[in-house]
């Protein structure tokens, strides 16, 4: 018995960094990326180089039934988007670009 709890410790101790894995998805042409239990950064625009218009991010985003507050841009995150010509509305929510 005792073997067995030391093997299921071990399993226990190897997967961990699995679960800390960040999930990335989109919603509304964005990229997101969870940087916590409830919060997200924004890593980029789908359509990349060929985005274009303005640009607003949200505070918050719904996705799989879990909504997140966007807390943070990721660095280049809109590196080469250079069609953006409006304005660019950023919310409260974001602490860190």
């Amino acid at each position: 018995m005792k073997q067995l709890y030391k093997l299921l410790l071990l399993l226990a101790v190897l997967l961990l960094p699995f679960g800390a894995m960040a999930d990335t998805f989109t919603v509304d042409k964005l990229k997101y990326e969870t940087t916590g239990a409830t919060t997200v950064k924004v890593t980029g625009h789908v359509d990349g180089n060929s985005a274009s218009g303005s640009l607003t991010i949200p505070s918050s985003v719904n996705y799989s039934g879990k909504t997140y507050s966007v807390t943070s841009i990721g660095e280049r995150a809109f590196a080469g988007c250079s069609g953006f010509t409006g304005s660019l509305t950023i919310p409260n929510s974001v602490t860190s670009i």
